[in-house]
Protein backbone atom coordinates (compact mmCIF):
# COMPACT_ATOMS: atom_id res chain seq x y z
CA UNK A 1 0.00 0.00 0.00
CA UNK A 2 0.84 3.47 -0.24
CA UNK A 3 2.46 4.82 3.09
CA UNK A 4 0.71 7.73 4.18
CA UNK A 5 2.78 11.23 5.52
CA UNK A 6 3.18 11.85 9.28
CA UNK A 7 0.83 15.02 10.08
CA UNK A 8 2.99 17.53 12.07
CA UNK A 9 1.81 19.93 15.03
CA UNK A 10 1.96 22.90 16.77
CA UNK A 11 1.97 23.09 20.31
CA UNK A 12 -2.02 22.61 21.07
CA UNK A 13 -2.56 21.06 17.54
CA UNK A 14 -5.70 18.42 17.07
CA UNK A 15 -3.71 16.41 14.48
CA UNK A 16 -2.19 13.60 15.77
CA UNK A 17 1.42 13.52 14.91
CA UNK A 18 1.92 9.69 14.33
CA UNK A 19 1.89 8.19 10.71
CA UNK A 20 -1.76 6.95 9.49
CA UNK A 21 -2.31 3.27 9.33
CA UNK A 22 -4.91 3.74 6.65
CA UNK A 23 -7.73 1.52 6.27
CA UNK A 24 -10.06 3.06 9.42
CA UNK A 25 -12.49 5.37 7.58
CA UNK A 26 -15.71 3.50 6.89
CA UNK A 27 -17.34 5.39 3.59
CA UNK A 28 -21.05 4.57 3.82
CA UNK A 29 -22.72 5.59 0.56
CA UNK A 30 -26.17 4.57 1.22
CA UNK A 31 -27.41 5.62 4.66
CA UNK A 32 -27.35 9.12 4.38
CA UNK A 33 -28.77 10.00 0.80
CA UNK A 34 -29.99 13.58 -0.16
CA UNK A 35 -32.91 14.11 -2.37
CA UNK A 36 -33.33 15.79 -5.30
CA UNK A 37 -33.30 19.80 -4.82
CA UNK A 38 -30.31 19.65 -2.62
CA UNK A 39 -27.17 19.68 -5.26
CA UNK A 40 -27.19 20.40 -8.78
CA UNK A 41 -27.21 16.91 -11.10
CA UNK A 42 -24.07 18.97 -13.05
CA UNK A 43 -21.21 16.95 -13.31
CA UNK A 44 -18.14 19.11 -12.78
CA UNK A 45 -14.29 18.78 -12.77
CA UNK A 46 -13.10 19.30 -9.32
CA UNK A 47 -9.49 20.16 -8.19
CA UNK A 48 -10.35 21.45 -4.86
CA UNK A 49 -11.60 20.35 -1.58
CA UNK A 50 -13.15 22.69 1.62
CA UNK A 51 -13.52 21.22 4.81
CA UNK A 52 -16.80 22.78 7.05
CA UNK A 53 -18.43 22.15 10.19
CA UNK A 54 -22.26 20.90 10.41
CA UNK A 55 -23.21 23.64 13.53
CA UNK A 56 -25.36 20.53 14.31
CA UNK A 57 -25.22 17.20 16.27
CA UNK A 58 -24.27 14.98 13.98
CA UNK A 59 -24.57 13.71 9.72
CA UNK A 60 -28.40 12.76 10.45
CA UNK A 61 -29.61 15.95 11.67
CA UNK A 62 -27.90 17.92 8.60
CA UNK A 63 -29.07 15.42 6.26
CA UNK A 64 -32.89 15.72 7.71
CA UNK A 65 -32.04 19.63 7.47
CA UNK A 66 -30.61 19.36 4.49
CA UNK A 67 -33.78 17.24 2.91
CA UNK A 68 -36.52 19.46 4.75
CA UNK A 69 -35.31 23.00 2.44
CA UNK A 70 -33.69 21.29 -0.53
CA UNK A 71 -32.35 24.58 -1.49
CA UNK A 72 -28.91 23.68 -2.95
CA UNK A 73 -27.00 24.02 0.11
CA UNK A 74 -25.08 20.80 1.40
CA UNK A 75 -21.75 18.82 0.31
CA UNK A 76 -21.35 15.61 -0.83
CA UNK A 77 -19.46 14.50 2.29
CA UNK A 78 -20.29 14.25 6.52
CA UNK A 79 -17.94 13.17 8.73
CA UNK A 80 -19.89 11.72 11.49
CA UNK A 81 -19.18 12.00 15.28
CA UNK A 82 -17.79 8.51 15.40
CA UNK A 83 -15.93 8.64 12.60
CA UNK A 84 -17.88 7.28 9.53
CA UNK A 85 -17.64 9.51 6.56
CA UNK A 86 -20.94 9.46 5.21
CA UNK A 87 -20.72 10.54 1.09
CA UNK A 88 -24.29 11.75 0.49
CA UNK A 89 -24.51 12.33 -3.43
CA UNK A 90 -21.94 11.46 -6.37
CA UNK A 91 -19.31 14.03 -5.17
CA UNK A 92 -18.43 15.23 -9.36
CA UNK A 93 -21.75 16.75 -8.81
CA UNK A 94 -22.25 20.22 -7.35
CA UNK A 95 -24.18 21.86 -4.70
CA UNK A 96 -23.96 25.35 -2.89
CA UNK A 97 -21.62 25.17 0.02
CA UNK A 98 -19.35 28.19 -0.04
CA UNK A 99 -21.90 30.86 1.39
CA UNK A 100 -20.44 33.51 -1.14
CA UNK A 101 -23.81 35.99 -2.04
CA UNK A 102 -24.76 37.12 -6.02
CA UNK A 103 -22.08 38.06 -8.10
CA UNK A 104 -19.00 37.55 -5.93
CA UNK A 105 -19.77 34.08 -6.80
CA UNK A 106 -18.87 34.25 -10.09
CA UNK A 107 -21.71 32.21 -11.11
CA UNK A 108 -20.73 29.90 -8.15
CA UNK A 109 -17.56 29.11 -10.11
CA UNK A 110 -15.90 27.82 -6.39
CA UNK A 111 -18.76 25.94 -5.59
CA UNK A 112 -18.72 23.81 -8.61
CA UNK A 113 -15.04 23.49 -9.05
CA UNK A 114 -14.44 22.12 -5.59
CA UNK A 115 -15.91 19.36 -3.09
CA UNK A 116 -17.31 19.94 0.48
CA UNK A 117 -16.37 18.00 3.86
CA UNK A 118 -18.54 19.03 6.45
CA UNK A 119 -17.28 17.44 9.90
CA UNK A 120 -20.48 16.94 12.80
CA UNK A 121 -19.95 19.14 15.21
CA UNK A 122 -21.69 21.78 17.15
CA UNK A 123 -19.68 24.49 16.37
CA UNK A 124 -19.30 28.12 18.04
CA UNK A 125 -19.55 28.14 21.95
CA UNK A 126 -20.63 30.94 24.59
CA UNK A 127 -19.58 31.50 27.95
CA UNK A 128 -21.69 32.13 30.59
CA UNK A 129 -20.19 31.58 34.27
CA UNK A 130 -18.75 28.27 34.27
CA UNK A 131 -20.67 26.62 31.46
CA UNK A 132 -20.28 26.61 28.03
CA UNK A 133 -23.76 26.72 25.78
CA UNK A 134 -24.11 25.99 22.70
CA UNK A 135 -26.37 27.66 19.65
CA UNK A 136 -29.56 25.83 19.78
CA UNK A 137 -32.28 28.09 21.37
CA UNK A 138 -30.02 31.44 21.37
CA UNK A 139 -27.05 29.53 23.33
CA UNK A 140 -29.04 28.95 26.13
CA UNK A 141 -28.49 25.12 25.86
CA UNK A 142 -25.52 24.22 28.00
CA UNK A 143 -22.68 22.20 25.87
CA UNK A 144 -19.76 21.19 28.86
CA UNK A 145 -18.06 22.67 31.91
CA UNK A 146 -15.52 25.14 31.02
CA UNK A 147 -13.64 22.28 33.61
CA UNK A 148 -13.92 20.22 30.51
CA UNK A 149 -10.89 20.75 28.76
CA UNK A 150 -10.90 17.96 26.19
CA UNK A 151 -14.72 18.93 24.94
CA UNK A 152 -13.86 22.36 23.77
CA UNK A 153 -11.10 24.42 21.93
CA UNK A 154 -10.56 28.25 23.08
CA UNK A 155 -9.21 30.72 20.02
CA UNK A 156 -11.13 33.47 19.03
CA UNK A 157 -12.41 33.53 15.56
CA UNK A 158 -15.20 35.09 13.92
CA UNK A 159 -16.29 36.47 17.71
CA UNK A 160 -16.33 33.32 19.41
CA UNK A 161 -13.67 32.14 21.68
CA UNK A 162 -14.87 28.80 22.31
CA UNK A 163 -15.46 26.04 19.68
CA UNK A 164 -16.43 22.59 20.22
CA UNK A 165 -13.88 19.65 20.12
CA UNK A 166 -13.89 17.46 17.23
CA UNK A 167 -14.25 13.57 18.89
CA UNK A 168 -11.57 11.29 19.25
CA UNK A 169 -12.22 9.69 15.96
CA UNK A 170 -12.92 12.62 14.12
CA UNK A 171 -9.29 13.48 14.96
CA UNK A 172 -8.00 10.10 13.49
CA UNK A 173 -10.44 9.92 10.44
CA UNK A 174 -10.02 13.59 9.19
CA UNK A 175 -6.87 13.18 7.12
CA UNK A 176 -7.69 9.87 5.81
CA UNK A 177 -10.82 10.41 5.00
CA UNK A 178 -8.64 13.76 3.28
CA UNK A 179 -6.82 11.32 1.75
CA UNK A 180 -9.35 9.08 0.33
CA UNK A 181 -11.29 11.65 -1.34
CA UNK A 182 -8.66 13.17 -2.96
CA UNK A 183 -7.70 10.16 -4.22
CA UNK A 184 -11.24 9.60 -5.95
Amino acid sequence: GVGLPTYPTTGDSWMDPRPLQGGNVKLDQTTHRLQDGCFFPEKQAKDLLVLHFTSGYGAASSISGWNAVKNGVSTPYILDLDGTLYETYDPSLWSYHLGIPGSDSGNHKHDKRSIGLEIANIGPLKKIGNDLLCWPKNFTQRYCSASDKGSFVQKSYRGFDYYAAFTEAQKKAIPEAVKMICDK
